[in-house]
């Protein structure tokens, strides 16, 4: 895992290190537009390139911004943090998604098609294209907090706050989605065993167990109208969601959804996977 230090803006390798030695961390959710800030171009130095920055690397910058605030130095941005030239680097960030996700200390949504209005109304919070990309879907659902901001980085709410709202649109149980930390980030300095609880604020989360016991034909439903750029990872983006680890074949297309439906039947008794 490689993580972007938050303040002097370096990236910090932690790649084959143990959950409990990481630091704990913010973690970006996001959409991706044409103009993202690749790693490709932030291991050039991102500090020297921050004086003017076009709209992908302003993302990053004002994630850091936030990440610093609840006294979180390091953070974790899919744009910049994995070096996709290496396939075996983009299979191992892919199968972990999910896991990197839930151990966070904190998730940050940004959506840059809402405002948030001077009444504190989210304008055109339901119709936002976050609630539509596949990869999404597991990021609303792994981290134990997670807050969302406009397009000016105004802070909106936390998940909890309008869980019933967020079923709604996404079909998502509720009490998946009513997970939020007892504590600030920044009040919670032990180190905890992350595998079970949050590194956050150090209370217990059972998501896992929560998705285990949901029908597989149900969690299929939460992502049938979610879309992806690339036909694979319309399957590659449920690994997480599933418990499933498996290799990316880039280039096969609708291929991987057999794949993925076979991994999940080694898995489990439940045969609804078979009617999608």
């Amino acid at each position: 895992m490689r993580l972007l230090h938050t303040k002097n803006l370096e990236f910090v390798s932690f790649i084959g290190t143990p959950i409990e030695e990481r630091p704990r961390y913010a973690i970006l959710s996001h959409t991706w537009k044409d103009d993202e800030f690749l790693f490709e171009e932030a291991r050039n130095g991102i500090r020297q390139q921050s004086r003017k920055p076009r709209r992908g690397l302003r993302k990053i910058l004002n994630a850091c911004k936030r990440a610093r605030q609840d006294n979180l130095d390091y953070i974790w941005v899919d744009t910049c943090c994995i070096d996709k030239s290496s396939s075996a680097e983009l299979s191992e960030a892919i199968n972990s998604m999910f896991k990197w996700y839930k151990e966070s200390a904190s998730c940050y949504v940004f959506m840059d098609d809402v405002t948030l209005q001077g009444d504190g109304v989210m304008g055109n919070f339901d119709e936002s294209r976050w609630f539509t990309r596949g990869w999404t879907l597991q990021e609303l659902i792994a981290p134990h907090g997670l807050i969302f901001f406009d397009r000016h980085w105004k802070y909106m709410c936390s998940r909890d706050e309008i869980a019933s709202r967020l079923e709604r649109v996404t079909g998502i149980t509720q009490s998946i989605l009513r997970r939020r930390h007892i504590l600030p980030p920044a009040e919670t300095s032990h180190r905890y065993d992350y595998r079970s609880k949050c590194p956050g604020c150090g209370q217990i989360d059972e998501v896992k167990t929560d998705l285990a016991e949901e029908p597989i034909s149900i969690k299929m439903k939460w992502a049938a109208k979610r879309r992806t750029t690339r036909p694979e990872d319309t399957s590659y983006c449920l690994l997480g969601l599933f418990d499933i680890n498996m290799p990316l074949l880039y280039g096969e297309g609708e291929n991987a959804f057999g794949r993925l439906q076979g991994e999940i039947l080694k898995k489990s008794p439940d045969q609804s996977i078979l009617t999608w």
